[in-house]
């Protein structure tokens, strides 16, 4: 088998200088193809711990998929959710039974809606203003934050609150909000 030199007819001194030329001109191209490169291996690497790292974290949350599920399930089943939007009746009745509850009652109670239903695209809300006069401070206190607590979705929110003229009991006006959800439009 007869070498790419000898086809050539170099001598050995030749053989030597043909080797050593493409050294260098192997050297050169790696000097200006290969070596610029080099600097970006350390991004390249930083890169990939950063992937490997965000790869861990989405994989351990696929594992916790079935406990979010069975938690969301549980929470589900503790609460029933907020009412749907046919039920807004249902607010003039609870302000009535809070204030029968504290042996009081409410004057001038009247119910309107938010107004600007595009606020939300989930829930609508239903607003009430109440006056009250002739209430303790403590009844009207406990009144106002049994209407907020629980599965309520009533939150009060303004309130004006001014001693009558024998300055022992208070009046005063208040504004609820109620949120309802909005009917799925997909389900109609």
């Amino acid at each position: 088998m007869n070498s790419i030199f000898d086809k050539l007819g170099l001598r050995p001194g030749e053989r030597r200088l043909v080797m050593f030329v493409l050294f260098v001109l192997f050297v050169v191209a790696n000097y200006y193809v290969v070596w610029p490169y080099f600097k970006e291996w350390k991004v390249i690497q930083g890169q990939i711990t950063e992937l490997e790292a965000t790869l861990k974290t989405y994989q351990e949350e696929r594992d916790n998929l079935p406990s979010y599920q069975q938690t969301e399930s549980d929470l589900l089943g503790q609460s029933p959710g907020l009412p749907k939007a046919g039920l807004g009746s249902t607010l003039l009745r609870d302000i009535e039974n809070t204030a029968r509850e504290f042996g009081q009652t409410f004057g001038g109670v009247k119910q309107r809606d938010a107004g600007d239903s595009d606020r939300s695209q989930f829930f609508e809300e239903k607003i009430v203003d109440i006056t009250f006069t002739g209430w303790t401070d403590t009844n009207l206190l406990k009144a106002l934050i049994s209407l907020e607590e629980g599965n309520s979705v009533i939150r009060i929110q303004t309130l004006s609150i001014k001693p009558d003229v024998t300055r022992r009991k208070l009046g005063g006006r208040a504004t609820l909000v109620a949120s309802y959800q909005k009917a799925d439009p997909t389900k109609q």
